[in-house]
C-alpha cells in the first residue's frame, strides 16, 4: 500500500512540475512561448500568445497587440473600438512599424479580459 501511495505521489509531483527546470532532480527543457506566425503572403513575423478561452490576441516582442482577422485572412494589429478588441486592416509586418497604431496598455488588455469573461457568466 505505501508503495502504490508513494508512486502515485511521484507521478503526481511529475506531471505537475512541467516548466520547472528540473522535477526531482531530472532536468526538462522550459519552452520559450515566443512562436513564429506566418502571413498569407509568406512572411513571418514573432510573438507571443495571450489570453485565455474568452480572449485571446498576440503580443509582438515590440509591445503591439495582434488578431487574426478571418476576413482577410491575416494577422492584423489590434485597436480597442467599443470597448473590444478588433483588427485594424493593417497587416503585421516584420521589422516595420504601424502608423496609426498605437500600442494597447496591459492594464486596457486585462479589463478587456475581464469584461469579456463577465459577458459569458
Amino acid at each position: 500500500m505505501k508503495i502504490i501511495l508513494l508512486t502515485l505521489i511521484l507521478l503526481t509531483q511529475l506531471s505537475c512540475d512541467q516548466n520547472s527546470s528540473s522535477a526531482l532532480g531530472a532536468k526538462q527543457a522550459v519552452q520559450t512561448p515566443i512562436k513564429s506566425y506566418k502571413q498569407k503572403d509568406g512572411s513571418s513575423f514573432r510573438g507571443i500568445l495571450r489570453g485565455k478561452e474568452f480572449f485571446n490576441y498576440i503580443q509582438l516582442e515590440n509591445g503591439y497587440t495582434v488578431l487574426y482577422n478571418p476576413k482577410s485572412q491575416q494577422y492584423e494589429y489590434a485597436q480597442v473600438k467599443e470597448g473590444r478588441l478588433h483588427p485594424s486592416g493593417i497587416p503585421v509586418q516584420k521589422g516595420k512599424q504601424p502608423k496609426g497604431i498605437v500600442k494597447i496598455p496591459q492594464q486596457t488588455l486585462q479589463q478587456l479580459e475581464t469584461d469579456a469573461f463577465k459577458k459569458h457568466f
